[in-house]
C-alpha cells in the first residue's frame, strides 16, 4: 500500500512538467502560401521561368515586399502555379 501512494504522489509531482511532452511545433511556413519571390515588374497571370528547376509557371497573386525576400531584384512575395 505504501508503494502505491509514493508511486501516486510520484506522478502527480511530474504532471506539470509531463504536459511539455506533448507540445506539437507546427512550422508557420505551412500557412504562408506566398511560395516564391518576383521582380518588381511582375503582374498577376503573367509566365514565369523557375532558374533552379527550369519549370515555368503563373503568377496568381501578388502579396506585396515581404522580409522574405531579400534579393533586391525580386523583393515581392507572389502565389505561383507551377506546371507539372
Amino acid at each position: 500500500m505504501r508503494v502505491s501512494r509514493l508511486r501516486l504522489v510520484l506522478l502527480l509531482a511530474t504532471v506539470p512538467f509531463i504536459s511539455g511532452w506533448f507540445c506539437i511545433s507546427i512550422p508557420t511556413s505551412i500557412f504562408d502560401s506566398g511560395n516564391t519571390c518576383v521582380g518588381d515588374t511582375a503582374y498577376v497571370g503573367q509566365r514565369i521561368n523557375n532558374p533552379n528547376t527550369g519549370k515555368m509557371g503563373t503568377v496568381k497573386e501578388l502579396q506585396g515586399r515581404h522580409q522574405r525576400c531579400q534579393n533586391a531584384v525580386h523583393p515581392i512575395k507572389a502565389v505561383v502555379e507551377w506546371d507539372s
